[in-house]
């Protein structure tokens, strides 16, 4: 069980070591230190330690719940929705489904230590527009569809 408090504790006296110690306590410092290790905190080291590993030293992912289990993504819905307006949120969001889908192949260790299960499990959306707000739904639906999103439009007889 992990101990958020003696975790404080203990990173607010290494800080002080650090600061004591001057601008060489600084070599010694993780060259990227990334806080919180959810969906996102993870995703940023994993893909800052592939593709810019030779530029840093360490790469440090600062999580209070070593197992994860109450960090924020695992609390949340735990959806990776595509309804966005803007393409490139929509590209982001797609992109990250795809690397959920296939992380058993990214994160996979040396054999034969089986593949981990991120638990990912799809669900869908539903987004709800008032007869006002229609237009825009359309909108963004059109949009969707031009960045290849698994998107459906209902009318109301549908539901």
């Amino acid at each position: 069980n992990f101990d958020t408090q003696a975790s404080t504790q203990h990173c607010l006296s290494s800080c002080k070591f650090w600061l004591a110690f001057g601008h060489h306590a600084w070599m010694s410092l993780p060259k990227v230190a990334i806080i919180g290790g959810g969906g996102i905190g993870s995703s940023a080291a994993f893909f800052i330690s592939k593709y810019l590993g030779t530029h840093f030293s360490k790469v440090t992912c600062i999580e209070r719940d070593r197992s994860l289990v109450r960090s924020s993504t695992a609390l949340s819905v735990g959806g990776c929705r595509q309804q966005f307006s803007l393409p490139e949120n929509i590209q982001l969001s797609l992109f990250g489904a795809d690397f959920l889908r296939s992380a058993a192949c990214h994160l996979a260790l040396d054999p034969p230590e089986p593949p981990p299960d991120v638990g990912w499990r799809e669900r869908g959306y539903l987004l709800l527009a008032s007869a006002a707000g229609e237009p825009a739904m359309r909108a963004n639906f059109a949009e969707q569809q031009r960045c290849a999103a698994a998107v459906t439009l209902l009318g109301p007889e549908e539901l």
